[in-house]
């Protein structure tokens, strides 16, 4: 079982990315995957002051899960075994922890098709490229 994280956040090249790895298993790889939604961090005054954390931390879960509930169809219908997981923190970093903690082959992410400016920027794929002790398939 080749088992990888695919990193999803509601983006056309996150879709290419997931598209990518069910191409795999239309050619007969057997795959596991693991979903990986980052919700971006929240900073005292996006929110009002009434607002208490847990709300807030429950804002964030709903959009993560959102943001994923298309990708996990589309591997149900695949009949690709997997799972999707929401997780808070800086997204390259909590993408490649992900795939330390559930022993993953390799990460699929999708890039904003920047070129060179968003890596000399510190893009999340080229992040998740420096951080990563798998192989990463950046797909554009």
């Amino acid at each position: 079982m080749f088992r990888i994280v695919v990193a999803v956040d509601g983006s056309a090249p996150a879709e290419r990315a997931l598209a990518h790895a069910l191409r795999l298993a239309a050619l007969g790889v057997p795959l596991e995957v693991l979903l990986v939604n980052v919700e971006p961090e929240v900073h005292a005054g996006e929110v009002g002051p009434a607002v208490s954390a847990a709300t807030v931390e429950r804002m964030r879960r709903q959009a993560g899960e959102a943001a994923l509930a298309p990708s996990l169809t589309k591997l149900e219908r695949a009949g690709v075994r997997g799972r999707a997981e929401v997780r808070f923190g800086p997204p390259a970093e909590a993408i490649v922890a992900a795939a330390r903690e559930e022993l993953c082959d390799a990460i699929f992410i999708g890039t904003r098709g920047r070129g060179a400016v968003a890596a000399a920027l510190g893009s999340v794929a080229a992040e998740v490229v420096r951080l990563a002790d798998v192989p990463v398939t950046v797909v554009k």
